[in-house]
């Protein structure tokens, strides 16, 4: 009898422990996705709640609106939705451009055997190790019309006729942030395609050059059909990541002058912390995602012809 007493609590244990060996994947990410839940899934679920509500900063009462904030958003020119979203596409798909071709440039030249490699290597990443916050004031200080560097450069060249402050003019200003969003932004474009140009084994090149490949014709046959995979993430992400952009822009421009910067971040902004009117700044950011998932279909079905068409 002893014996099989002391035999059940060790065919329980082992169960339980079976039962632990078979679900530990699960176990080890239910914290993760408990902390994801609190910051991310909480937050996105709240805010088209807010959405649908006439919530404000300034009254304490909250009732459901339905789509009164949609509407208002859509329609009345006051809220400036449509220039707002203009602006946006316009910063986003112009900066994600320039920085690619910038980035696919450094990272060929980087990629190749020259004295000095490393060291530019590292300097490409010089960029990334400031915080926004400085280099915005670094760059604001630059572009100023009272003695800033850049805007004094201009002049001595001829390229101005009297100092001026680009961030201040209406048709310099969105050009201006993105030069420098272009500045701060490449070297991720540079040191990702970089890294997937060093993955591609030489003896493909050694093949093209003995089949009379010029180095255009490298390029183009070999670099890029396997940068294709890098290149789609790359540019995913970075138009993502620039779309919701918000602290370059409001510290080089605050969205000014007269609305040329304002982007829908900024507009979503203005309406929840200067209007106190967070129900219509939840539904701008709504939009916001459903013109990124639109944007981020379009894109995926676009590649996945090419795909069927190469096959």
């Amino acid at each position: 009898m002893a014996t099989r007493a002391a035999v059940r609590p060790r065919a329980a244990g082992a169960g339980l422990s079976a039962s632990v060996d078979r679900h530990f994947m699960w176990i080890g990410l239910a914290p993760a996705a408990l902390c994801l839940a609190c910051v991310i899934v909480y937050p996105v679920l709240a805010n088209i709640g807010y959405s649908f509500t006439n919530k404000s900063f300034l009254f304490p009462d909250t009732s459901f609106v339905g789509l009164k904030n949609y509407v208002d958003i859509l329609s009345d020119e006051t809220f400036g939705f449509w220039s707002s979203l203009k602006v946006s596409v316009t910063w986003t798909l112009a900066t994600v451009a320039v920085q690619f071709v910038v980035g696919m440039v450094a990272a060929l030249l980087l990629n190749q055997d020259v004295p000095g490699q490393r060291t530019f290597r590292v300097l490409l990443l010089v960029p990334w190790a400031f915080p926004v916050i400085v280099y915005a004031m670094i760059w604001r200080w630059m572009l100023n019309d009272q003695g800033g560097v850049i805007t004094w450069l201009a002049v001595a060249l001829g390229l101005m006729r009297e100092p001026r402050f680009l961030l201040g003019d209406p048709y310099l200003a969105l050009p201006t942030v993105i030069a420098v969003a272009v500045w701060y932004g490449y070297p991720f474009m540079a040191s990702t395609m970089l890294a997937g140009m060093q993955s591609i084994g030489e003896e493909y090149y050694e093949v093209a050059k003995i089949e009379g490949a010029n180095a255009w014709q490298q390029f183009r046959y070999v670099t890029l059909p396997f940068l294709k995979p890098v290149i789609v993430i790359v540019l995913v992400l970075r138009t993502i990541f620039l779309f919701n952009g918000f602290e370059l822009i409001y510290l080089l421009t605050g969205g000014g002058p007269n609305g040329a910067t304002l982007t829908l971040p900024l507009l979503a902004y203005n309406l929840g912390w200067q209007q106190f009117l967070p129900g219509k700044a939840a539904a701008v950011s709504v939009l916001m995602l459903i013109v990124l998932m639109f944007a981020a279909f379009a894109y995926l079905r676009a590649l996945r012809v090419q795909r069927q068409l190469e096959a």
